[in-house]
């Protein structure tokens, strides 16, 4: 063998084994290692060390083992010439047969085990099995052996080898690689059958699970088939009472073509009916029974309701229709239910609809349209309260939508409080709990309605009497309602107060005193306060302070002046215990103690006058929590203006409505003033929780409307008001 010179071969594996000191030759330090790199020898595919008796050893080993000197054997040698050829064939034989048997064992799992398959049973030889272990047919027992002796005979002798001395019997041997053609169809055969047995088992198994299921079957179908025969007697059954029905309604329609209704069997319907509905309820809805009984009724009914009055006799055949509707209610209920479930997609009314709507609603309309008088709702409210359970929605809606909504809104828009027949409320309230949320709309309308009444009343006709205000609070919110009397009721009152009270001693008229002071039931107490503070009492003390500076004064008659207005006051129960009223009074006699202590006339001519600061402006002197509480009676929505008008309290100040609108977004104007009349005060707007406040010192002639607001805070809103009280 030629060895590698250095730098040949690999460039970069020589110069990597030169840095180690190697120089050329053999590997090792005295040369004896290999010369030239590892060969690597290609095994066939899938065949492992040693496959088919084959040697590792590759021609470059031999060539290196005989450079060392060692001997290789000469089968060595041809091993490798001799299966050079055959190498590929036989490789791709065992590929072949190993894909083979892999592809049958996926296939047998991958198929679906519709049927149990036969497991085919393949039979090999001796000389087979061999071969396809890769190694070759001992040459015989005799190798390695030695003589054998065989003594089973009269004479022993010694034979060429142990078959030939057995003959025909077995050579028992405990060794597994004899007999293996044996061994090999033992065990196919035994595997066969186990999986034949396993197959058996499960097909039992099955067969017993299906035995079970048709069990339960059969006698499923036995209740069946018994639940049939009992039904199809009741049909029968049922069948029979039905037709006595045909016959008594083809009878009684006879009988009222000939004019003869006083013949008719209503006993005998009656009961046939009942039958029905205590034996065979359940039947009437299954088989459609309502059309039958509805069609056996219509003569009774037809000939009934002919000369009924429905204002007057409003229950009338409202017993026959309640027998009636207990039978047919589970039918009504499965197809279109009435008051509470009504569906509006299914437009087909069911037979005892039809009845009502043909033969009940024409007299019913007819004397709602020509009979019923708005002002008068008792006669039509007992009929719809009597009807009611047995009206089906579409039906009472039909009522309600097209007769009395109507009728009852024209009256409310129409209502006059001088000329009308009956107070609003009469038209309005008695109709709340029947109609519920139908009423919504018309209850809106009438609000609107009480508002433009009140807008339109007069300060000197006293209280409203024919509005019965009393029963309309009930349906406002408190903060609407405070809110529309401080708009449209107090202005009135404190301006008819200035101009008509006369405060006179020598002869008083009162009348003036009693028509404001009688709103007190309906205003909150502190806008009752405010008002008599404000418009009341600065005349009075005023008189008082007058009648005391005169020289001739008689503190007698001064005395009984002042316990008669407490007297007054103490009329209206609760107008003398307000803060306000008391703090007056309070004020008058502190004014009487000063003038008594002045016994001259000369020191009582100087005698100073009452403040008559009202109690909400004099932070000093008010009581919060009388304020606080009256304010919460007044009003108890929770909005940005709620909260603008509470601010406004705690400094003494009001926010009152203007009746007018922004002229470019249409936001209601309101003014915060400290007195009732508004004057002076600030206009101001709200938009999205913003104050805007009419901004007077930036307004010019080039202004424009929008430019006059401007937003600013509310504690700005409320300084700016205190500084236009000052």
């Amino acid at each position: 063998m030629k060895p590698i010179a250095p730098g040949k071969g690999g460039k970069f594996a020589s110069m990597m084994m030169q840095q180690m000191g190697w120089a050329g030759g053999g590997l090792g330090k005295a040369g004896e290692g290999i010369v030239n790199p590892i060969e690597v020898q290609l095994r066939p595919e899938r065949a492992g060390i040693a496959f088919g008796g084959r040697k590792e050893k590759t021609k470059q080993a031999k060539e290196e083992a005989k450079r060392r000197g060692e001997a290789v054997s000469s089968d060595s040698e041809g091993e490798g010439k001799q299966r050079k050829g055959g190498r590929k064939k036989q490789g791709k034989q065992f590929r072949n047969e190993a894909e083979h048997q892999d592809r049958e064992r996926r296939e047998l799992w991958s198929r679906p085990d519709r049927k149990m398959r036969r497991v085919k049973v393949q039979h090999r030889t001796y000389e087979e099995i061999i071969a396809e272990a890769g190694g070759n047919e001992p040459s015989g027992l005799e190798a390695g052996i030695g003589p054998i002796i065989d003594a089973t005979g009269p004479q022993v002798r010694e034979v060429a080898s142990l078959s030939s001395a057995l003959g025909d019997k077995g050579i028992p041997t405990s060794e597994s690689t004899r007999l293996p053609e044996l061994r090999h169809n033992l065990r196919l055969i035994c595997d066969n059958n186990r999986i034949l047995l396993e197959g058996l088992a499960r097909k039992g198994a099955q067969n017993i699970e299906r035995q079970k299921w048709l069990v339960r079957e059969r006698d499923e179908s036995e209740r069946r088939r018994a639940k049939v025969a009992v039904d199809a007697q009741r049909v029968r059954e049922v069948l029979s009472v039905v037709r006595d029905l045909e016959e008594l309604g083809i009878q009684n329609e006879k009988l009222v073509s000939s004019g003869v209704e006083e013949e008719m069997d209503t006993q005998r319907l009656s009961d046939l009916i009942g039958l029905l509905k205590e034996k065979y309820g359940d039947e009437i809805q299954g088989l459609g029974l309502d059309e039958a009984i509805v069609a056996a009724v219509v003569p009774l009914v037809r000939t009934r309701i002919r000369a009924w009055k429905p204002m007057q006799e409003p229950r009338h055949l409202l017993e026959d229709f309640e027998r009636w509707h207990s039978v047919l209610q589970s039918v009504d209920e499965s197809r279109h239910a009435t008051m509470n479930g009504h569906s509006k997609s299914d437009p087909v009314m069911t037979p005892f609809e039809s009845l009502l709507w043909n033969l009940w609603m024409p007299p019913v309309r007819s004397a709602l349209n020509n009979d019923w008088k708005a002002h008068h709702p008792e006669g039509a409210m007992r009929l719809l309260e009597a009807w009611q359970p047995f009206l089906p929605r579409f039906i009472f809606d039909n009522l309600t939508n097209q007769i009395i909504l109507p009728r009852l809104s024209d009256a409310v828009e129409h209502w006059e409080m001088s000329s009308s027949k009956a107070p609003l409320h009469a038209y309005v309230f008695p109709w709340l709990e029947l109609m519920g949320e139908q009423m919504t709309n018309l209850m809106n309308e009438a609000r609107r309605r009480v508002r433009a009444v009140l807008r339109s009343w007069r300060a000197s006709s006293g209280l409203p009497e024919a509005l019965h205000l009393e029963k309309w609070r009930e349906v406002f919110q408190d903060a609407d309602w405070n809110a529309m009397l401080l708009e449209q009721v107090v202005p009135k009152l404190s301006s008819y107060l200035r101009q008509e009270l006369r405060i006179n001693p020598a002869k008083q008229e009162m009348s003036p005193f009693h028509l404001v002071v009688a709103w007190h039931t309906h205003l909150a107490p502190i806008n009752t306060s405010r008002l008599l503070e404000c418009d009341f009492f600065p005349q009075w003390l005023d008189v008082l302070h007058l009648w005391l500076t005169q020289p001739n004064v008689q503190f007698s008659e001064v005395g009984q002046w002042y316990s008669f207005w407490k007297a007054q006051f103490a009329k209206y129960t609760g107008v003398s215990e307000l803060p306000g009223i008391k703090l007056g009074f309070k004020r008058g006699l502190d004014l009487i103690n000063q003038a008594l202590e002045r016994k001259t006339a000369e020191g009582r001519a100087n005698l100073p006058k009452a403040d008559s600061t009202p109690l909400s402006n004099r932070g000093a002197a008010a009581d919060p929590a009388a304020i606080a509480s009256a304010s919460a009676n007044a009003e108890s929505s929770i909005t940005f203006k709620r909260v603008v008008e509470e601010e406004a309290a705690k400094s003494e100040l009001l926010v009152l409505p203007l009746s007018k609108s922004h002229p470019l977004n249409g936001a209601p104007l309101l003014r915060i003033s400290p007195h009732i009349t508004g004057k002076p005060g600030i206009t101001f707007y709200i938009d999205d929780d913003v104050v805007w406040a009419f901004a007077a010192a930036h307004h010019t002639a080039s202004s424009n409307a929008a430019d006059e607001y401007s937003p600013i805070s509310l504690q700005e809103l409320v300084q700016s008001a205190k500084l236009v009280k000052k």
